[in-house]
């Protein structure tokens, strides 16, 4: 079991704060302890990032991105999993293809996108993360199987594998803004296939599915065991204002620990599965049907206010919320990626988000460099407010949200 006197994970003294490329063409690496060596594509290179030791075949802007991602993802892991984490002692290898046969040459599963090969020898735990990414999607994948990979390296003790694949989906729902993930996305067709499967009683005891093993779960590998381990842990998270969320935290911890799961559900909850299991059903039947757009709004707003901070290294100015939607149309928020390396983000990333935007009104507060981007949904009269902090080596974004009874007025950036 892993030393738990100091659960602090070390990820602010683990790694170099820029990316590296070390190495020419690969061929062939050592793959995991005891394993066959990986075959690799000739022109595989490695790269250190903040986190990552990453080794690809894909072209140089597609490594800057990845490793911005890999830096935000290894973060957001931290810090919603440091009440139970442990220490990490060294870089994670990722290896990401651009293309299925390579893949699969160098050992991954067929049939499959992403995989986590780990190895647990006495104290000692290792393991690669390997994918493929070709489109933005892609990263869904990399996010959940990223999760596992962190849980191994990072978490003491075995949980239980509903809840590692219950965050492992969580998580790789999640929407990237350039400086964050943004959780709690709720896609429209997984949320009918939970309201369908609670209506028609298709869902098992939640107490069978809090015991299932990790053998049982592999024998019968399903969409519905994945739903219903991603819906209960949205619940847990989200459900009556996040009531449920230390607990959750604390539940997973005392089990990390080897603390037998039943034991500390109900030193955790205090009630037994069965009452809430009412309570998780209730909860998503009761939920609206566009239930997701609160975390689309908000992403939406977060990702617009990472463009709105990069203004400032481009030395643009702005006095209303159409002088700066007008100059992100017409491409004047291009970054370089050598000259601004270190807050450089896609023009992808950038046409997704002003897309999105065109179902709000936005208004522009205050001056550079502390302005506020302030979206407004006049459908949910919901006010977000999002501000931007710029430091040597980041940008912070952070918002917070004002609900109104009436629509407020406001100043169309589109």
């Amino acid at each position: 079991m892993m030393n738990h006197k100091n659960r602090k994970l070390g990820l602010s003294v683990l790694f170099m704060a820029s990316l590296c490329f070390l190495g020419n063409s690969m061929g062939v690496a050592s793959g995991l302890p005891g394993s066959e060596p990986m075959r690799l594509p000739k022109d595989m290179k490695r790269y250190v990032t903040k986190y990552y030791t990453l080794y690809t075949d894909k072209p140089k802007q597609d490594v800057v991105e990845a490793a911005v991602r890999l830096r935000v993802m290894a973060e957001l892991y931290h810090r919603r999993t440091k009440s139970f984490g442990g220490v990490i002692h060294s870089k994670l290898d990722f290896y990401m293809f651009q293309n299925k046969k390579d893949y699969n040459a160098a050992g991954a599963p067929v049939g499959s996108a992403g995989v986590y090969k780990s190895v647990t020898q006495g104290n000692k735990k290792t393991g690669m993360l390997l994918a493929v990414v070709s489109s933005k999607r892609d990263w869904s994948t990399v996010q959940h199987e990223g999760f596992h990979q962190f849980v191994h390296m990072a978490i003491g003790g075995e949980i239980p594998i509903w809840v590692n694949e219950g965050l492992a989906e969580y998580f790789g729902d999640s929407l990237w803004t350039g400086d964050s993930l943004q959780t709690g996305i709720i896609q429209p067709r997984r949320q009918k296939r939970i309201v369908k499967m609670i209506k028609e009683k298709k869902m098992v005891a939640l107490e069978t599915f809090l015991s299932i093993t990790r053998v049982k779960w592999n024998a019968a590998l399903n969409t519905g065991n994945y739903d219903y381990a991603w819906a209960f842990t949205h619940f847990l998270v989200h459900a009556e204002d996040g009531k449920y969320r230390d607990l959750y935290a604390k539940f997973i911890s005392d089990i990390s620990r080897g603390r037998k799961w039943h034991i500390a559900w109900k030193a955790r909850f205090g009630i037994v599965p069965s009452v809430m299991e009412k309570k998780f059903h209730q909860w998503w039947l009761n939920l609206p049907e566009n239930a997701g757009k609160e975390a689309l709004r908000e992403w939406t707003l977060k990702t617009m206010v990472s463009y709105l901070a990069r203004a400032q290294f481009l030395r643009l100015k702005f006095t209303t919320a159409e002088e700066f939607f007008t100059a992100a149309r017409g491409g004047k928020l291009k970054l370089d990626m050598k000259k601004h390396f270190k807050v450089w983000l896609p023009e992808s990333l950038l046409t997704e988000a002003l897309k999105a935007s065109e179902a709000y009104t936005w208004k522009l507060e205050g001056r550079t460099p502390r302005q506020k981007l302030i979206l407004i949904d006049n459908d949910a009269s919901v006010t977000i407010a999002g501000e931007y902090r710029v430091t040597s080596a980041a940008v912070k974004v952070s918002s917070e949200i004002l609900k109104h009874e009436k629509k407020a007025p406001a100043t169309n950036g589109k």
